[in-house]
């Protein structure tokens, strides 16, 4: 399993819309952003599937606008067929 950390000074919710069509509904800066996550990939021949599997814990921003985010935690596991 691989551990990381990561920070940042400032972010804007405009950088998380990919689309270029589209804007977020509230404008508003995120700074002191920080949070642990840990990922790991494995295969299961059984079912055919690859995966990965995250845990992003202790997500904590401060926003101008909207309300803070503290200590979030979340564990997700995605999987999909193996293409041959």
């Amino acid at each position: 399993m691989l551990l990381e950390i990561l920070k940042a000074n400032q972010i804007f919710t405009k950088d998380f819309i990919f689309d270029t069509l589209q804007t977020a509904a509230v404008q508003d800066r995120i700074s002191r952003l920080s949070f642990d996550f840990q990922t790991k990939t494995f295969t299961d021949s059984a079912n055919g599937k690859s995966s990965i599997a995250f845990d992003i814990r202790n997500l904590t921003a401060k926003l101008d606008k909207l309300p803070d985010i503290k200590m979030v935690t979340r564990s997700e596991n995605l999987a999909r067929p193996i293409k041959d």
